[in-house]
């Protein structure tokens, strides 16, 4: 009997010290961001918060009690001295509490960007509760401007600029990606770059705003340098491995009419510095495998030689189009692609002499190698071109 009162005694003891749920936080007190622009402002920085609105997220029609032709996402913005300051200012005027943890994407305005993209990268990696897997994007323009865009095919803009990228690119660069990279001698940053642009839907629809992802945006140390192009954009993509089954388009061989695309799949690239002296060379190998997706020509791929002289003129395109996108980034002084830490890597020695002059005296003189290495393994279904009066 006293040992059972003993035991009751203990066991009243210990509950009476657990904490329990004093600390807790209802979901209906907290402000879920799922995204963040951060712009350049006269006051500082201005900072715009996206917030999903959970009563409007549900079926129009019934099942989750969403309201039709509501918008299901609320933007506000706020400004500061700093990042903090502003995130701050914000918190003033929500009656709930901002919550990082669940933020999907970041978008760094454009003069911001060109300024010093560095100073947004601190917060984001010393407060615990943000978020490191959110993706990275560049705003050409302002950012907030973006976050106001419409989405018509997916309930929340942060959500659509977030599967933009992914179809993009097969290793999207997250915010932890992005601070590595700043933090690292020897390679630039380089980062998707979105924009706002009409929809074309034709004579029987009306023209949308909307989100659209142009092209890439690359980096000097904290600083953008400038926007690719589309054309200098894939080949930088190539070129870096990131890029997400990219669809190649050529004229046939022997001067066929018509053109035939090819989708790439398991690229990879690999730089191997050859000299130790300057200016320095390097050779970039590039080797995928691909798949004829459309022939528009007249040209017959029913036999494997036929394939063969797709590769070459595929390599020769692919050779090409990085060709031009190195001449670009060395205009840019902008080094994505990690010539200098290929140098590192294998002559250290020699990176640590020239790594503080390496963007101004060194990299531009660069010499590079291209080698396309493109293995046709598949040439569709239909082996044989759908056009009138061609062999068989």
């Amino acid at each position: 009997m006293v040992r059972k009162m003993t035991s009751v005694l203990a066991m009243v003891s210990i509950i009476a010290l657990l904490s329990g749920c004093w600390d807790r936080r209802e979901i209906n007190d907290v402000a879920f961001v799922m995204a963040t622009a951060y712009d350049k402002d006269e006051e500082g920085y201005r900072v715009s918060f996206q917030f999903p609105l959970v009563g409007q997220l549900g079926s129009p029609g019934g099942g989750g009690g969403g309201t039709s032709g509501g918008k299901s996402w609320y933007m506000d913005s706020a400004t500061g001295s700093t990042i903090r300051e502003a995130d701050d200012h914000q918190q003033q005027s929500l009656p709930r509490e901002l919550y990082f943890g669940h933020r999907r994407v970041l978008i760094f305005g454009e003069e911001l960007a060109r300024d010093n993209i560095a100073t947004v990268t601190d917060i984001s990696a010393r407060l615990p509760e943000n978020r490191l897997t959110a993706l990275a994007v560049v705003a050409k323009g302002q950012g907030r401007d973006i976050l106001n865009a419409e989405s018509t095919v997916e309930r929340i803009p942060s959500e659509m600029i977030r599967e933009l990228v992914i179809q993009t690119m097969g290793r999207p660069i997250t915010i932890k990606m992005m601070i590595d990279n700043l933090k690292s001698d020897g390679v630039d940053l380089m980062l998707p770059a979105i924009k706002l642009a009409k929809t074309e839907p034709g004579s029987a629809g009306k023209a949308e705003s909307s989100i659209k992802l142009v092209n890439f945006a690359v980096f000097r140390g904290d600083r953008l340098s400038g926007f690719l192009d589309e054309e200098l954009t894939q080949g930088l993509l190539i070129s870096s491995g990131y890029v997400r089954g990219p669809y190649i388009t050529v004229n046939p061989p022997e001067g066929k009419e018509g053109r035939m695309t090819v989708r790439l799949v398991e690229i990879e690239q690999q730089i191997t510095p050859l000299s130790t002296t300057p200016p320095y060379t390097y050779e970039l190998s590039i080797r995928a495998r691909g798949g004829v997706a459309e022939n528009q020509s007249d040209f017959n791929l029913s036999h494997a030689s036929h394939l063969v002289q797709v590769e070459r003129v595929l390599n020769d395109r692919i050779t090409t189009m990085v060709e031009k996108a190195l001449e670009e980034l060395k205009r840019l002084k902008s080094d994505p692609l990690g010539f200098g830490d290929a140098l590192y890597r294998k002559h250290p020695d020699i990176w640590h002499e020239i790594r503080h002059d390496w963007h101004e005296d060194f990299y531009s003189n660069i010499q590079v190698k291209v080698n396309s290495d493109i293995h046709i393994e598949y040439p569709g279904s239909l082996i044989f071109p759908t056009r009138k009066g061609v062999s068989q």
